[in-house]
């Protein structure tokens, strides 16, 4: 019925499939300060966020590497389907080894979690309304150390299908997995999840992934 497209910045677009007229269109705000943005912030003078700071640390071997904070909100447009903050959050330094990424597990193999409603964003205008299966709306916020707003996203991410080779860790009645993943300069979250046999989702797997490109600019740091 509709086509959506994901837009940067939080903003998402749905448009007719058969004559292209635009349906509806949503903007995401992270929940980072959003109170202050809301309440402070105008059209002609948006809220002023504190601009960050470059401190050096020349003792702390893994300075950037340690004691972040996540949190998670996934979401329709009206109600939170799962939500949840990770704490003290560290990354050995040994582990970069080559690679792009600064590895942060969130949710491991052993720690499957149900999520007791449907992944769906379901969309409703005067006349018309609509529910997106395997869409939903989700915001991250990630703060570093000093509680600085390292990461903060708000974006629509689609779950999609990935057959699975093989899979002893959990009974469940498929052999399908599902990928939930969004990207940008300053990271990644990807999301493993299969399906129980009544039919909800449940997460195997979810990571967060810091850009060291970031981490870099960021603490004046040189990880490679």
């Amino acid at each position: 019925m509709v086509n959506i497209y994901n837009l940067p910045e939080g903003l998402a677009i749905a448009t007719w499939k058969e004559d292209g007229g635009v349906v509806f269109v949503c903007l995401g705000l992270h929940f980072n300060q959003l109170l202050q943005r809301c309440l402070q912030g105008s059209s002609v003078s948006p809220f002023d966020v504190n601009r960050h700071t470059l401190i050096t640390d020349d003792i702390d071997s893994a300075y950037g590497l340690h004691d972040y904070q996540c949190t998670v909100d996934i979401r329709t447009a009206r109600q939170s389907i799962w939500s949840q903050q990770f704490s003290n959050l560290s990354c050995k330094k040994e582990s970069i080894g080559g690679s792009q990424f600064a590895v942060f597990p969130l949710i491991r193999k052993d720690h499957h979690v149900i999520l007791q409603k449907k992944l769906q964003f379901p969309w409703k205008t005067d006349a018309f309304k609509g529910i997106l299966e395997d869409v939903v709306w989700m915001d991250l916020v990630v703060l570093d150390e000093r509680q600085e707003p390292f990461w903060c996203i708000s974006s629509l991410c689609e779950i999609e299908c990935k057959k699975l080779v093989s899979n002893h860790d959990f009974d469940y009645s498929g052999e399908d997995a599902y990928i939930m993943t969004y990207k940008d300069d300053r990271g990644k979250l990807e999301s493993l999840m299969n399906k129980t046999d009544n039919n909800l989702y449940f997460m195997t797997q979810l990571n967060m992934k810091l850009s060291l490109d970031a981490i870099n600019q960021w603490f004046g740091t040189s990880y490679r």
